[in-house]
């Protein structure tokens, strides 16, 4: 009989959030654990000083925030497995393929992986049968945090202090130039978006009062048709990232974002 493979104990999961938006915790861990309720890895949760009382989770309290950066590379410190997989607090999972998820990350410690996205980059061929797929070097979002499991210590090492989130998407992704990141060809965890910019999308705020979920601070939302637009804007900016030689898109991106990609 072939043995089981068991990567346990090589992989934290860890949910990036921050009291601030502490109200998302029980509708995400109810969704994640609905979906996934046998999930065999550790659970950390990015917060600040509020703790999410539930036995499944461990709180990575890292105090007073100073930078994104900062308090995540706190929380990384707190943690002993080699690799984390990251998932985001307004991201609500409803379904995922606990199979592919087992097969992508035993083929990310077995061939040691520096990081491995279980969702399909926008630089890769995703009509090849290749599950995984090497990111092109010079793509744009390699070092996008969601959905990616990443070896700690080159993370730690990636991010630079006082750093937001924004800053590291562009000037974290030049830093990583040199690395091999991997990306799956198609999508193997299936979730609703909640918020952008501090608004909710219309469709899941519904949903989440209407299953009995209350919001004191975070209850602000998109209307439907604000929420449509911006969904076919998001697919059409996908859809030129997808069709557009690399090279084109860094120039335009170039000069959207101050030569960031130069």
């Amino acid at each position: 009989m072939k043995k089981e493979f068991n990567n346990s104990n090589e992989i934290a999961i860890v949910v990036l959030s921050f009291d601030g938006f502490k109200e998302l915790w029980k509708p995400f861990f109810d969704y994640f654990f609905k979906a996934w309720n046998d999930c065999p890895y550790k659970i950390y949760l990015l917060n600040n000083f509020q703790k999410y009382d539930d036995e499944r989770i461990t709180n990575l309290l890292v105090g007073e925030d100073v930078s994104w950066s900062d308090s995540l590379k706190k929380g990384l410190e707190k943690i002993a497995e080699k690799r984390v997989f990251f998932l985001y607090d307004d991201a609500f999972i409803y379904q995922l393929d606990k199979s592919e998820i087992t097969n992508c990350f035993q083929t990310a410690i077995t061939n040691d992986y520096t990081s491995v996205m279980l969702r399909p980059s926008l630089f890769i061929n995703q009509f090849s049968r290749k599950k995984i797929q090497l990111i092109p070097d010079n793509a744009l979002y390699r070092n996008a945090l969601f959905c990616n499991l990443i070896q700690r210590e080159h993370l730690i090492k990636l991010l630079h202090s006082s750093e937001s989130a924004w800053d590291f998407e562009l000037a974290g992704n030049k830093r990583s130039v040199s690395f091999r990141y991997y990306s799956t060809n198609r999508k193997i965890i299936f979730y609703h978006h909640g918020i952008v910019k501090g608004k909710w999308f219309y469709s899941i705020y519904k949903q989440l009062k209407q299953e009995g979920y209350s919001f004191e601070k975070l209850n602000k939302s998109l209307t439907r048709v604000q929420s449509i637009q911006l969904n076919w804007k998001t697919r059409i900016y996908e859809t030129f990232l997808r069709l557009t030689p690399i090279k084109i898109v860094r120039k335009i991106e170039n000069k959207r974002k101050k030569q960031i990609y130069n």
